[in-house]
């Protein structure tokens, strides 16, 4: 009798645990909006009880849930832009936390059909925000955008980097007869950005479409229901990143806006980084596009062109872009013994730049060359150990390019023992 008891227990304990199901949350739709509106969107997923429980990581917005699958997310007035995480959650677990995005322009959605350039969603002169989806295989997407000759058109998409779309975007600006004038696939991750200067007036053509991230054998363009995107297009003012690309805790710094079509009151920017943020993100009302600064404790510094050699006092960060030298040098000069840490951020936070570091000694003997710091990190880092003498740094781009996305952040840090 006892067997059968226990036998009974475990079937009913193996039951309850396959009963047990938690929440996923596989993407929010749309999956963004300008600050201070409201926003009807829908969550895709697996819920088994609806409402589900929710934990908003950010008092910018605000979750309420209505019937099945459906939600209206209120963006505050005064919120930064940038992603608001969230996951919901019951007895049995909790979701992977999930990006909402908060944009400074307006946001519609996507309108099919759109898939040629004969026959595109017209969207003005913008800047818009568009929400959209590659819903099915071979699917792709036209937007016209009116501009004046010597206008810039800059046009960013957001789905791989951010939303965690399983997609690789592809970018191309069209004229109006279906031309293609530029193109381009990675900038920021996996996701294209384009800034193009219109030859003539004219409504060119924003066309967009995607490959899996994972690439397959398939020979054409991919889709599917979380293929989603956040598209901006503007040829109004657009931030790209700032100058220097991090603050001090503590020090009132200026920060230089740079991207396109910035006039003089888009120009720059008077902070005071104060402890406890880490990083913040930077942007101006009526601008698309904005930029992450993170805070340091150390000194930031920005490169100064007219010196050959820059002679490095550590511990500090060093702003620098190559947009027209093809190199910047520095000079280091630390205690012997003393063990620093030198790190360039460009890659990660945006750049174009492919950082390559050659390190020499004082009668300019190749030491060290370091390149990607690891096959999903294409920029570079390493450790040098002072003799007491001078090393010197060279920092180039991989592929010997220039421009002004060129930009990087080196940190010279001391290594701290154990």
């Amino acid at each position: 009798m006892r067997h059968w008891l226990y036998l009974i227990i475990v079937v009913l304990t193996l039951q309850n645990r396959c009963w047990a199901v938690a929440p996923v949350l596989t993407y929010v739709f749309p999956s963004g909006g300008q600050v201070g509106t409201t926003v009807q969107a829908n969550l895709n997923g697996t819920f088994p009880d609806w409402p589900p429980k929710i934990v908003v990581y950010s008092p910018d917005i605000k979750i309420e849930f209505k019937e099945k699958n459906k939600v209206s997310i209120t963006v505050d007035p005064k919120a930064s832009p940038g992603p608001k995480l969230f996951r919901i959650y019951n007895k049995d677990g909790t979701s992977a936390p999930k990006a909402f995005w908060v944009g400074t322009i307006p946001e519609i959605e996507e309108i099919e059909p759109n898939n040629t350039y004969l026959k595109p969603q017209s969207i003005g002169a913008g800047p818009v925000l568009i929400n959209g989806k590659f819903a099915i295989a071979g699917d792709t997407d036209s937007f016209a955008v009116d501009a004046k000759k010597g206008q810039t058109i800059v046009a960013h998409l957001l789905g791989n980097h951010g939303i965690e779309s399983p997609m690789d975007a592809a970018m191309q600006i069209l004229s109006p007869d279906g031309f293609i004038l530029a193109e381009n696939h990675d900038r920021f991750g996996l996701d294209p950005f384009i800034a193009f200067v219109a030859p003539n007036d004219g409504a060119y053509r924003i066309r967009i479409f995607a490959f899996p991230s994972t690439p397959d054998t398939t020979i054409r363009f991919s889709g599917a229901d979380t293929y989603i995107y956040r598209l901006t297009i503007t040829t109004g003012p657009y931030v790209d990143h700032v100058f220097p690309l991090s603050l001090q805790t503590g020090k009132p710094q200026v920060l230089n806006l740079k991207g396109w079509n910035l006039s003089k009151e888009f120009a720059a920017l008077n902070m005071n980084a104060s402890p406890p943020l880490t990083e913040t993100r930077i942007f101006k009302t009526g601008a698309a596009g904005n930029f992450s600064v993170n805070y340091t404790p150390h000194p930031s510094l920005v490169f100064v062109k007219e010196k050959q050699t820059k002679l490095i006092d550590a511990p500090c960060i060093i702003s620098g872009c190559l947009d027209i030298e093809k190199s910047h040098d520095f000079e280091l000069k630390f205690k012997k013994g003393d063990k620093y840490k030198i790190k360039i951020d460009a890659r990660s936070i945006g750049s174009d730049l492919d950082p390559l570091v050659v390190q020499k000694d004082g009668l300019g003997k190749e030491l060290k060359r370091v390149d990607d710091e690891g096959a999903a990190n294409r920029d570079a880092s390493f450790e040098v150990t002072s003799t007491g003498d001078s090393t010197f740094l060279k920092i180039v781009d991989l592929h010997n390019h220039t421009g002004e996305t060129y930009y990087y952040r080196v940190s010279f840090i001391p290594v701290v023992s154990d």
